[in-house]
């Protein structure tokens, strides 16, 4: 007799129904990971494919005005908002798992890049009028191995974890930008730190590593407000200062004796004419200052166009 085959969506409705406390404490479990806090560990392996679990929690139709409401009330209790929203026969809804529910564990599922777990699309189960979210394994998944999924997919609860501005994350939530690796373990970047700040001064066009002291020092910049813009714009132009302030290559050095450029030109003066250590120097340094000078002046032609 022929094996029978399923639909993926078929593999997806039979979970949610068979789901229930024992099959989560059968197969999952939850412990604490170094600044991650809480999170879902596999306690057996499932294939490419497999149901793994609902997103559980409180399903609503979305509108705005409630949804800003709920939004706030977790804000003034300081709490995090875990809700999903997603679209559903042209019909936008949220699943709030921000509290505790019965066997809601998918909500301390942590994100990572390249993850082991995705969301199904939304699914209605028979008995229910709500649609409903099932998880699935992205990869094999073997014993002991920590779930993970993707908060910036398609459905996500991302901007419950993201500033006012939604744009950027808050620092408490750093590991957001972690990634998961091949072998199954977490890469978590430390936060980036710019150790000096560095930039084009815009009054004098100069490239300095302490841009902050040489406006307050040089240009008498007092006002922070004032510094931090200048310093901002400074760094946008950046790349294009490091152009003019890097010394020029040896080819483009001139000879004042032969009027021709030499890659070597420290070698040719010594050679043909026999120029001293202080001679060299001295027509290096000028060829070097008249190349910056020519740099500048077109990045300031760029610039004002």
């Amino acid at each position: 007799m022929a094996s029978q085959y399923f639909t993926a969506a078929e593999c997806m409705l039979a979970g949610l129904n068979m789901e229930d406390k024992e099959f989560i404490n059968s197969n999952f479990y939850v412990k604490k990971v170094r600044k991650r806090g809480r999170s879902v560990f596999a306690k057996r392996a499932f294939k490419k494919g497999d149901y793994v679990m609902e997103y559980k929690g409180i399903c609503k139709m979305y509108t705005e005005k409630e949804f800003l409401s709920t939004q706030m009330m977790y804000e003034s209790n300081e709490e995090l908002s875990y809700c999903l929203e997603f679209t559903f026969q042209n019909q936008k809804y949220y699943i709030d798992a921000t509290r505790e529910y019965d066997y809601g564990i998918a909500r301390l599922i942590n994100h990572a890049r390249n993850p082991n777990i995705k969301l199904f699309r939304p699914v209605l189960v028979e008995t229910d009028k709500l649609p409903r979210i099932a998880m699935y394994a992205a990869t094999n998944i073997s014993a002991g191995e920590e779930l993970f999924w993707d908060y910036f997919s398609s459905l996500n609860p991302v901007k419950c974890l993201l500033d006012q501005t939604n744009s950027t994350v808050t620092s408490e939530m750093q590991w957001i930008f972690s990634k998961r690796t091949k072998s199954g373990g977490i890469i978590c970047p430390s936060k980036k730190r710019i150790p000096h700040r560095s930039g084009l001064c815009t009054i004098c066009y100069e490239f300095k590593k302490k841009l902050s002291n040489h406006l307050i020092n040089v240009h008498s910049v007092k006002s922070v407000i004032t510094r931090r813009k200048m310093i901002k714009d400074g760094r946008k132009h950046s790349k294009l200062a490091s152009t003019f302030c890097k010394t020029p290559k040896k080819k483009s050095l001139w000879c004042p004796f032969c009027h021709r450029d030499y890659k070597q030109l420290s070698t040719h003066l010594s050679r043909i004419h026999s120029a001293s250590a202080d001679m060299k120097k001295a027509i290096i340094r000028k060829n070097r200052e008249k190349e910056i000078k020519k740099r500048k002046t077109d990045f300031l032609q760029k610039t004002e166009k």
